[in-house]
């Protein structure tokens, strides 16, 4: 939620982040594909180019990066517990 706040970005952005697309160290985000469709007939998500086509870079505030050091931990955990079952889509 603090992200999508503090962004700006559309709801297909934002599910179309990977954590390649954040650099922590430096508190930027880069805004590279927009989530088409939910699921493909394989059920795999579906990504484009966003609206303009054109990547961009936001800055992120010191709080958001917290978050999503706390988030990206969190998702680890999960990862591991469920790891026979986990699709990791970035």
């Amino acid at each position: 939620m603090a992200l999508a706040l503090e962004s700006g970005m559309r709801k297909g952005e934002l599910s179309g982040v990977r954590w390649s697309d954040i650099d922590l160290e430096a508190g930027t985000l880069k805004v590279m594909r927009t989530l088409l469709q939910p699921k493909d007939k394989q059920g795999k998500p579906v990504f484009g180019p966003t609206k303009t086509r054109a990547p961009r870079s936001i800055n992120l505030s010191a709080e958001t990066v917290q978050l999503l050091r706390e988030h990206r931990r969190a998702q680890a955990t999960l990862e591991l517990k469920n790891r026979t079952v986990y699709h990791d889509h970035g």
